[in-house]
């Protein structure tokens, strides 16, 4: 194996897979062909059907620098566990010390998610923790609800740079699912809450780029905080990964994010037979329409990432930075 193959990692089923499509397509997309350089990329599942796979190996075939590999595991060690509205397929990260045994990094990634940029980097800097991970600063309600320390954050889960020589010579996996089924009554997001928990002081900071979500650029009030301030103008202007988590493109009653064109660029250059679907019915999903009739950030705002960059700008132009805890 070279010295130089980076590993990305995606748990998915059938249902997922076309989803899991497009984030693959947008990887493959960003990254530069390096003389010596090869990308692995995994995908655990207790199951796909043959055209799936075929879909996938497709994707990776256009690249002489990628491989596909479908690891086939079993899902019995989680079948006690909470999901909480999630499905058994967010514990599968867990598995990855033990399924990818002799790798080192892994960057695991959900399938909401469309890579915008070469994350190269990632796999070069050092990383001296057991994971890596962008923090959901804006985040107080889960961090107290765990007791997480006052300096730290809570982070999501849906990006995890992970040191997976660390994981096994810690036992982390099995330390995970122990505090899952000891906290069953307490979850609200299982693995991402045990992960917070059991791995708190095992966590290194990624800049905010790497995993843009909804939550980081509707909060303007953090536009003139200093800590974060210039990783929030990375997230709207040069954005490396973005994370559709809530936002989900393909449903047409879910809010939408300020990057939701792109994934429907990029889905549209695949040929995918994509159409909106809805995720509500009756009352809730009148409701939810009616909402966003009423709302100044609705879908009827064509380029909602163009109005937050002109916020961020006026911001910039006008304000003091604040710090953070202000």
């Amino acid at each position: 194996m070279p010295l130089n193959t980076f590993h990305v990692a995606f748990a998915s089923n059938d249902a997922y897979v076309p989803y899991l499509a497009v984030t693959l397509q947008s990887l493959l997309s960003y990254q530069v062909q390096v003389e010596g350089r090869e990308w692995h990329v995994h995908v655990l599942t207790d199951g796909v059907s043959e055209g799936n796979i075929r879909m996938l190996e497709e994707i990776v075939g256009n690249r002489a620098d990628f491989q596909l590999e479908v690891h086939v595991v079993s899902t019995s060690s989680f079948s006690e566990l909470p999901d909480v509205g999630y499905s058994i397929y967010t514990y599968l990260r867990f598995l990855l010390p033990t399924v990818l045994s002799s790798v080192e990094r892994v960057l695991y990634l959900d399938v909401d998610l469309l890579v915008h940029a070469d994350i190269s980097e990632l796999f070069l800097a050092p990383l001296d923790t057991a994971i890596a991970a962008v923090p959901e600063f804006w985040n107080k309600k889960h961090r107290k609800k765990w007791q997480l320390p006052e300096d730290t954050f809570y982070f999501n889960a849906g990006v995890l740079l992970m040191n997976l020589s660390m994981w096994r010579e810690k036992d982390y996996a099995k330390k995970l699912i122990e505090w899952c089924e000891a906290h069953q009554k307490q979850l609200s997001f299982p693995d991402q809450d045990a992960l917070n928990v059991v791995l708190q002081e095992d966590v290194s900071w990624l800049p905010l780029r790497y995993n843009v979500m909804y939550n980081h650029l509707e909060r303007t009030a953090y536009y003139k905080k200093a800590r974060f301030q210039s990783e929030i103008g990375e997230c709207l202007y040069h954005p490396a990964i973005i994370h559709y988590a809530g936002c989900a493109p393909w449903f047409d009653d879910k809010r939408k994010h300020p990057y939701h064109h792109l994934w429907w660029e990029q889905s549209a250059q695949m040929n995918l037979p994509f159409s909106s679907r809805s995720s509500l019915s009756g009352w809730r999903r009148q409701k939810f329409f009616l909402k966003q009739f009423f709302s100044t950030n609705s879908s009827r705002v064509i380029h909602l990432w163009k109005k937050l960059q002109a916020q961020y700008q006026q911001v910039l132009n006008s304000s003091p930075l604040k710090p953070f805890g202000s």
